[in-house]
C-alpha cells in the first residue's frame, strides 16, 4: 500500500525507513487545512497531524519535553517538520484506547496530570504572544444572547457580571491545556491517561481545564464537586478557598460554552453539528438560570 500524496516526501521517507510496509491509512478527523491520520504498518500505529498553524507543532518541540519532565503525559514524537505548501506535520506516538465513559469528569488521574501541567515550572517563561488567547468580549455576550433566544433583560445583565469576573480567569498564571474534554485523552496499553491534542496549551485559570472536563451542562453542584476534588488530588497548587475556587469553575464553565457558540457563529470550518447548537438552545436558558 502507498502513502497518499499528501503526506510530505521527508515524512513518508522517515516512515518508510523506520516502520514496516503500510498496511492501512484512515482518517481521524480534522477541518478546512488540517487532518489527522492514523499510519497503521502490521501492528504498529502511528498519528499523522498536519495543520495551517505552528501552534502544536511549536508545543511539541519546546514545550513537551519541559512538561514530560514534570508528570505530564504527552505523546511522543517520532517526527516534525514542514511541508513544501507551508504545512506543519507531526508523526506522534499513538495511543489505542480513548478514555472510557464512566472516567468522564473528575477523574483523580486526569486531575492529577492537570495538576502537574498548572504547576509546571519552564527555566525561562515561555513566549506567550503566538499561543492561543482565551478571551470574553462584548461580542462573545451579545452573540450568546442572539444565538439562544435569550431574554436580554433578565440574562443579559448577568452575562455582564460574569463576563467581568471571567477576566481573572485570563490572567497567564498558570500553564493550562485549554481544551482537555474527555475526547482528546486516551490510554496506552499500560493504562495510563495521554492528553494528545495540545492546539490550545496557553495560560490561565486552572478552572478553565477543570470546568472543561466537567461535560456538557453540568449543575452547580457538579462543578463545585469537580472543584473539590482537584484541590483535594493537587493540595498545593493554588491558594485558594473551595468556595472560591467552585465560583471560578463555574464562570469558566459558562465562558467555555459560550465561546463554542461563538465559534459555530464566526468560524465557517468549525465542524460543529447545528444539532448540537440546537441542543445548546433548548438546554441553556435553563441552565444559566440554574447557576445564577
Amino acid at each position: 500500500m502507498d502513502f497518499p500524496p499528501q503526506i510530505p516526501t521527508p515524512l513518508r521517507q522517515f516512515l518508510t525507513e523506520n516502520y514496516p510496509p503500510l498496511t492501512n491509512f484512515e482518517k481521524l478527523g480534522g477541518m478546512s487545512g488540517s487532518g489527522v491520520w492514523q499510519a497503521i504498518f502490521g501492528n504498529k500505529s502511528v498519528v499523522l497531524k498536519k495543520s495551517r498553524r505552528p501552534l502544536e507543532s511549536d508545543f511539541y518541540k519546546n514545550i513537551a519535553p519541559v512538561l514530560r519532565q514534570q508528570g505530564v503525559a504527552i505523546p511522543a514524537v517520532y517526527w516534525q517538520g514542514m511541508s513544501e505548501d507551508g504545512a506543519y506535520w507531526l508523526a506522534l506516538e499513538s495511543v489505542p484506547a480513548p478514555l472510557p465513559r464512566e472516567r468522564w469528569g473528575a477523574d483523580p488521574e486526569i486531575l492529577k496530570i492537570l495538576g502537574n501541567l498548572h504547576r509546571a515550572r519552564f527555566p525561562a517563561q515561555p513566549d506567550i504572544t503566538g499561543l492561543y488567547q482565551p478571551g470574553w468580549n462584548d461580542a462573545m455576550t451579545a452573540n450568546a444572547l442572539k444565538m439562544l433566544d435569550l431574554d436580554p433583560a433578565q440574562l443579559g445583565p448577568v452575562l455582564k457580571v460574569w463576563q467581568t469576573k471571567a477576566q481573572l480567569l485570563f490572567r497567564p498564571t498558570h500553564s493550562i491545556s485549554a481544551d482537555p474534554n474527555p475526547g482528546n485523552w486516551g490510554l496506552r496499553e499500560d493504562g495510563g491517561a495521554v492528553l494528545f491534542d495540545w492546539e490550545r496549551f496557553t495560560y490561565g485559570s486552572p478552572a478553565i481545564d477543570v470546568a472543561i472536563i466537567t461535560t456538557g451542562l453540568p449543575s452547580r453542584e457538579k462543578l463545585h464537586h469537580s472543584a473539590a476534588k482537584y484541590l483535594e488530588v493537587n493540595p498545593n497548587t493554588l491558594e485558594k478557598s473551595l468556595e472560591d475556587f467552585a465560583e471560578e469553575v463555574k464562570i469558566a464553565k459558562v465562558w467555555v460554552t459560550l465561546e463554542f457558540i461563538y465559534d459555530f457563529a464566526t468560524r465557517p470550518d468549525n465542524g460543529i453539528p447545528e444539532s448540537t447548537i440546537g441542543w445548546l438552545r433548548a438546554e441553556m436558558p435553563g441552565w444559566l438560570e440554574s447557576l445564577v
